[in-house]
């Protein structure tokens, strides 16, 4: 499973952009539909891979917008247009709202951490029965399926979703209490360097505006 953390200086770090004028925002809301998440806040937000608004030019080899666009001829837009591109290629995922677009890069930089936390494996979690009991009662209670959606392909199966801080430090705190009683069951130690990486993710969780979580097998 892999983790990406939206921070809360993201917007200093230029990892939000204000919804431009030339997208059609609603139209894209209305394409999108079965992305669309509402938050526990009630608000309603696409949860977008890059795929899903860049394609390809195969002539070019350039990346084109696949999105619904208001046509302009406007040469400030036509630059703000060719400059987000740069800055959506880079993206792994979006969080698309109606005033604005949070821009989630596919490694770590500043303003997004990206974590693949080794005691959130099902490897550990399967053999302790109170984790799975909780976990079904949680996703459940937050109802997480209503914003998870599949995400395979020929090489993959996995699904991505949207979690709120609060929940993905819930989550993490079981997480962490399920692999220690995994290791213990084993009759394993858990080492100082990764009791330090736990801690640090903890750490980075506190500061998290956004959490996206992308679970994959092979």
């Amino acid at each position: 499973m892999t983790v990406y953390l939206l921070k809360r200086d993201a917007p200093r770090e230029g990892l939000t952009f204000v919804m431009p004028s030339w997208w059609d925002a609603e139209r894209l809301f209305e394409v999108n539909a079965s992305r669309q998440i509402v938050l526990p806040d009630g608000r309603e937000v696409l949860l977008l891979a890059q795929e899903n608004i860049l394609g390809v030019n195969s002539d070019e080899r350039k990346a084109v917008w696949l999105l619904p666009q208001r046509k302009t001829k406007d040469a400030e837009i036509e630059q703000q247009r060719t400059a987000l591109l740069d800055m959506v290629t880079k993206a792994r995922w979006l969080i698309v709202e109606r005033k604005q677009v949070w821009v989630v890069p596919a490694h770590s930089q500043p303003g997004c951490e990206v974590w693949d936390p080794d005691w959130w494996s099902s490897f550990y979690t399967d053999k302790v029965q109170d984790f799975k009991e909780w976990y079904d009662f949680f996703r459940q209670r937050h109802r997480l399926d209503e914003r998870s959606f599949e995400m395979s392909n020929p090489v993959q199966m996995g699904f991505v979703e949207l979690l709120t801080p609060s929940e993905a430090r819930e989550m993490d705190e079981h997480y962490r209490k399920a692999y220690q009683i995994a290791r213990k069951q084993s009759s394993l130690k858990i080492s100082t360097s990764f009791r330090k990486r736990m801690d640090r993710f903890a750490q980075s969780l506190q500061q998290a505006e956004r959490v996206i979580l992308y679970h994959w097998s092979e």
